[in-house]
């Protein structure tokens, strides 16, 4: 068999396998679909090669086939570049349709416009060459142009090193492909077949290497924040200090008819109907206030209003009680507004009462939303629907004999309460949680109201399950205020805590230490062993000094391999002294990581209040010179051993 189809086909193997190890991987989804399309076009192209080597003459249909692969490859690996480094360009339909545009018409000139036994007009040709080199020249440049500017303007040291690998795989094709099948042939030297789709192995064995190495395209912390906000049904907008808009997630969009692009940078009140609330809003976020407002209205792109109802949160910098932005977290209430229009109507019109009551069963029943029919006399569960039942877990018998308090144990003996505050506010939003019939509990936000039902009246309820929600705010308010390495406390949640202990020590004249610790020669391990394995080695650090305090004290991580301590409730300087012997103790014992032993040192630094300062800096200050004059101390001592 020829050798360059024994390389074609081991090229096939190698997209095939990281095609399917990248399905494998925790990736957007979109990243992960372009991927297996960049894989299958390079799988279809070096299958086709294969036999186009060895095909002496009879290679017509196999040359037809690769160009599926080789027509569509630029236009792939460009919208992947621009997917990638976050382009916003992107996201529009005539951009991509655009994208794509050259790839359909070299790939239907190849295919239907070259065939044996046809002369192929010499514009048509001229214009086929030309083109098709212009299209796969300018798409792959401009790729790697993209690349090296995201790895040049990013502050992560993770992003530099993966666009230098994917720059340095990707310069490598595109430089033989440009001198074995363009420069070299129009001097008149053609040593090599057409093997750009050998070539382009340089490429997703660099992506390969970047995925191991450095977790290239696996998603972060903030991107699974991301996808979770994206999923989220209800509308998010993040405002900025002075009211606009700096981010809206994917239900916004879908609702309101408008783009992310025409969205951000507006002010709100571009979209809000009433005004005054946009302003009463901007006022207790300035007050650091949480605040709701029902039965608004935003006008979408068409001039048509969407009921909504807001509860807006300001973000909150609390060490310097500095105002970041505000998170408004919206409903349709479209649903709920129409169900309070038929209740009006079933008021104004006695004559019609049952047809309206008909209506409203129907609707009622087989509605998606969770609703709930309750008696406000004895707190019996009327009536629940579909929704109602597969949420809750509850036939349609079980709940005859189900009382509400079984499900919501905050109203027990509370009934008659929750009854009249519904009746003054005619309409009674709350968040509660909810037990299913398997136990589980879920957050809930109930939008409840009296209505007219037969003879008598009934508490209607309409249940937003929250729960996801709710653990997406908790985990941004946990990223908020821990290291996602080592899990400790980063640096905003040291100094915050820090702040209160200050004030507390000085209403109470009482002592602490603090205790700053700085690991020895911690970089050679990083540099020798890689980012992985100095991973590890903070994370058991970290584990061994959190074994040396109380649960009252707290450790953060500050810095790459810099770690703070505040042991509370001392007498002296001796006993903080006693914790970073403790600490220095632990340390000693090996870290076994694949089979090495490490062990790592620490220098440590210590200042106690009120001896060594009465301010926070100072504290800091003291401590961190402290641990800087017992390094300097020990340097070239080789702290950090490995065996």
């Amino acid at each position: 068999m020829h050798v360059f189809s024994v390389l074609s086909l081991f090229a096939l193997s190698v997209y095939i396998y990281i095609g399917l190890y990248t399905y494998k991987l925790e990736v957007k989804k979109e990243i992960k679909q372009l991927i297996l399309y960049l894989c299958a076009s390079l799988s279809i192209w070096s299958f086709s090669y294969s036999f186009v080597y060895v095909s002496s003459n009879d290679s017509y249909f196999w040359i037809k086939l690769s160009a599926v692969g080789w027509c569509t490859f630029s236009a792939i690996v460009l919208h992947m570049v621009l997917v990638f480094t976050e382009n916003r360009i992107v996201e529009k339909l005539h951009v991509r349709l655009l994208i794509y545009t050259p790839a359909a018409v070299f790939l239907f000139t190849s295919v239907f416009l070259f065939r044996p036994g046809y002369v192929t007009p010499k514009p048509i040709s001229d214009f086929f060459y030309v083109g098709d080199f212009l299209y796969d020249f300018c798409y792959l440049l401009f790729s790697l142009i993209l690349i090296y500017q995201w790895g040049k303007h990013s502050n992560s040291l993770r992003n530099k090193k993966q666009a230098h690998i994917i720059l340095a795989a990707g310069a490598v094709p595109f430089a033989l492909n440009l001198l074995t099948q363009n420069i070299l042939p129009a001097l008149g030297f053609n040593p090599l077949p057409n093997m750009g789709q050998i070539y382009a192995l340089s490429v997703l064995l660099g992506m390969y290497y970047a995925i191991v190495k450095y977790k290239l395209f696996v998603l972060t912390p903030d991107m699974v924040i991301n996808e979770i906000l994206s999923e989220m049904v209800d509308l998010i907008f993040l405002l900025s200090p002075e009211g606009k808009i700096l981010k809206v997630n994917e239900q916004t969009v879908k609702l309101l008819g408008y783009s992310q692009i025409e969205l951000l940078d507006k002010p709100l009140s571009v979209i809000i109907r009433e005004k005054y609330a946009v302003n009463a809003l901007l006022e207790s976020s300035l007050k650091f206030e949480q605040s709701k407002h029902d039965q608004l209205h935003c006008i979408r792109k068409n001039s048509e209003l969407l009921p909504v109802s807001f509860s807006c949160s300001p973000v909150i910098d609390h060490r310097f009680s500095e105002l970041l932005g505000t998170v408004i977290v919206g409903q349709d209430i479209t649903v709920t507004k129409k169900l309070e229009k038929e209740i009006m109507q079933h008021r104004e019109d006695q004559e019609r009462i049952r047809e309206s009551e008909e209506r409203f069963r129907g609707m009622f029943y087989k509605h998606t939303a969770i609703m709930l029919l309750i008696d406000p006399e004895t707190g019996m569960v009327f009536s629940a629907n579909e929704a109602a039942q597969r949420f809750y877990g509850y036939s349609a018998e079980a709940f005859q004999e189900t009382n509400i308090s079984d499900i919501n144990s905050a109203l027990i003996g509370k009934l008659d309460e929750a009854v009249s505050n519904i009746i003054d506010l005619k309409c009674n939003n709350y968040y509660s949680r909810h037990r299913l019939a398997n136990g589980e509990m879920r957050d809930v936000e109930i939008h409840a109201s009296l209505i007219p039902f037969g003879r008598k009246k009934m508490i209607f309820s309409v249940i937003h399950d929250i729960t996801e929600r709710k653990k997406a705010e908790d985990h941004i308010l946990y990223l908020a205020y821990h290291d996602s390495l080592t899990g400790l406390a980063n640096r905003k949640h040291f100094y915050e805590r820090l702040s209160q202990e200050l004030e507390r020590a000085k209403r109470k004249s009482e002592v602490f230490g603090v205790l700053y610790i700085d690991l020895d020669d911690f970089k050679m391990v990083n540099d020798t062993y890689g980012h992985i394995t100095g991973d590890h080695l903070l994370c058991e650090v970290g584990k061994r000094i959190k074994s040396c305090i109380r649960e009252s004290d707290l450790i953060s991580r500050v810095g790459g391999d810099e770690f703070v301590l505040l042991i509370l409730d001392i007498l002296s300087q001796q006993d903080a002294q006693s914790v970073a012997d403790k600490i220095t103790e632990a340390l000693k014992y090996p870290i076994v990581k694949d089979g090495i032993e490490f062990i790592i040192g620490a220098s440590v630094g210590i200042s106690v209040y009120p001896e060594d300062g009465e301010c926070l800096n100072s504290l800091i200050n003291k401590s961190d010179d402290e641990m800087y004059l017992k390094k300097k101390m020990k340097k070239g001592t080789g702290s950090c051993l490995v065996s």
